[in-house]
């Protein structure tokens, strides 16, 4: 149980010293780095310790990367100060957990945060309504589902098997493609958004609900983590509009740094909103794969990377698409009287974005799943 706190307590050391850097200047802040740094360091380190509790030291993990890249940024990239006027703690520590960069200044200087009882029942109310929601339909239906109408094995996460459109043109590629192998493709092409919608929401409205109960923060501080699904009818619009944007902010901060001071982009030019897209897909590959690394989980660095570097290619691809389209002569994109073609745009982009991740995802995920069930399947074996 002991070894449980080890990375939270790491954790908590260097946000104490982020709470105590952000109010000082630059030179202060870069001898406080070591400690802030060294901190994060050892959490995301010591994240294995989390092994016992399912996916958690991997989320741990994911949290930590992204907290060092938001500390980073704030403090010494785009040298974030408190604003004068601002109680210094509270607004410290608004900076601190908010790595969307979502801060109402106004009202922070003003002191006018309060929200009456009845906002904050609501709010709570809601929130727990949907966790609990999302429990149930974790643990009472859609886990009971995947574990009695899929039996896993090694053999079913093969090298062979992240091969499909290959195989199925040239019948001579590999073994034909089975019913079962469409069905878990299918299944783990929307299993993987559900998992972590399940855990990451989850976390944040626990964390919402415990800090507006205390009064510290209000609930139009804790926006939604993720967007509608209705509005993620494609690849882009999957990555821009509906899932979270936690890391959003950091890469864009550190991506400018490079265009700006390496590339000499024009600010806000083409490029360099082409290379802040890549980045953050850079980045997000090197997080998966140094959180599976640390938590001790079986890491494939260069799935991570051809996943998210594939994602970017067709991000940039849809961009072109679009805006190809829309210099066609008399076309509107969803408005007035074209809106019956806009809902078939839309449909026609949820099958691509399902095509796309039914192709994608069995070669980013198969060969970690494939040693993760090794891994479970020698256990069994050593218990017989």
């Amino acid at each position: 149980m002991s070894t449980l706190l080890i990375p939270p307590a790491f954790f908590g050391l260097s946000a104490l010293v982020f709470l105590v850097a952000i109010q000082l200047p630059l030179k202060y802040r870069v001898w406080l780095s070591p400690l802030l740094l060294g901190g994060a360091y050892a959490s995301l380190s010591a994240s294995h310790y989390l092994d016992a509790l399912p996916s958690v030291n991997t989320l741990w993990g994911l949290f930590t990367c992204i907290w060092i890249l938001h500390a980073i940024s704030i403090l010494f990239i785009d040298k974030v100060a408190i604003p004068r006027g601002a109680p210094p703690w509270t607004a410290a520590y608004k900076i601190w957990m908010n790595p969307r960069r979502q801060f109402d200044w106004e009202a922070i200087i003003s002191r006018n945060q309060n929200t009456n009882s009845t906002s904050r029942a609501t709010f709570i109310i809601k929130r727990l309504f949907k966790a609990v929601t999302c429990c149930i339909l974790q643990f009472f239906i859609i886990g009971p589902f995947v574990f009695l109408n899929f039996s896993f094995t090694s053999h079913d996460f093969g090298r062979v098997q992240e091969i499909f459109i290959r195989r199925l043109i040239w019948s001579d590629y590999g073994p034909s493609i089975t019913p079962r192998e469409i069905q878990m493709r299918l299944l783990l092409s929307v299993y993987w958004i559900w998992l972590t919608y399940f855990m990451l929401d989850v976390c944040h409205i626990l964390l919402s609900v415990f800090f507006v109960l205390l009064r510290v923060d209000t609930p139009e501080e804790w926006p939604p983590l993720f967007g509608s699904v209705g509005e993620a009818y494609g690849v882009r619009r999957f990555w821009a509009k509906f899932w979270h944007q936690l890391t959003t902010p950091c890469c864009a901060s550190s991506g400018k740094l490079v265009t700006r001071k390496l590339l000499r982009f024009k600010p806000a030019s083409f490029l360099e909103k082409c290379f802040i897209a890549f980045w953050t897909f850079f980045l997000s590959a090197i997080y998966h794969f140094v959180a599976d690394w640390m938590a001790g989980e079986p890491c494939r660095p260069m799935n991570d990377l051809f996943f998210f570097f594939i994602n970017f290619l067709v991000v940039t691809a849809e961009i072109f698409v679009a805006f190809v389209w829309t210099q066609v002569p008399n076309v509107e994109v969803g408005r007035g009287k074209h809106s019956n073609t806009s809902k078939g745009q839309k449909f026609a982009g949820y099958i691509w974005l399902l095509f796309f991740f039914f192709w994608g995802v069995p070669k980013w995920q198969y060969s970690k799943l494939q040693a993760m069930v090794e891994r479970l399947e020698s256990s069994r074996h050593l218990d017989l």
